[in-house]
């Protein structure tokens, strides 16, 4: 339980979401287990999976890369966008035509790729959010542990605590 827990303050979690297995995904998948261990990724198949398993207004939630087949796909994500805006989004498009990229765009996602890559560019990012993740989360620790008046490793503080 302590190792599990260590697991996800150190890599972070990723919702992995593509509809069908095909040669992309399963590259994608390799792709984001050597940054995330297996337990630490939950796979949806379906739109209403990935929507119930963003959490848009939490820092530490996790990231989603959402890897969608052809443009008709892309389009279907249109039902959840709202939430898709709001969340930490890495997300891969079938094509670079011009329709598909403007159409990937309004999702806002932090970053756009293409499924015709080996994912290195999404690696990279990947591992640098769930970095920036990982120092929000510390970061909203260590001012939790603040305001409650609870010292540092470093030592106490020179500041008297009040309610």
């Amino acid at each position: 339980m302590a190792q599990d827990r260590a697991s996800q303050t150190r890599h972070g979690k990723a919702i992995f979401y593509a509809t069908r297995p095909y040669w992309a995904a399963e590259s994608l998948c390799k792709v984001i287990e050597s940054i995330v261990p297996k337990d630490d990724i939950e796979i949806c198949r379906t739109i209403e999976e990935l929507s119930g398993k963003i959490c848009p207004h939490s820092k530490t939630s996790g990231i989603a890369v959402i890897l969608t087949g052809t443009r008709v796909e892309l389009a279907r994500l249109m039902s959840i966008r709202k939430t898709l805006t709001e969340a930490n989004i890495i997300l891969i498009i079938p094509d670079s035509e011009k329709e598909t990229v403007v159409l990937g765009h309004s999702f806002y996602p932090r970053f756009l790729s293409y499924a015709d890559g080996d994912f290195q560019d999404v690696a990279a990012v990947l591992s640098k959010m769930l970095a920036h993740s990982h120092e929000a989360a510390a970061g909203m620790m260590g001012h939790m542990w603040e305001s409650q008046g609870i010292e540092e490793a470093r030592g106490p503080s020179t500041e008297a605590y009040h309610c």
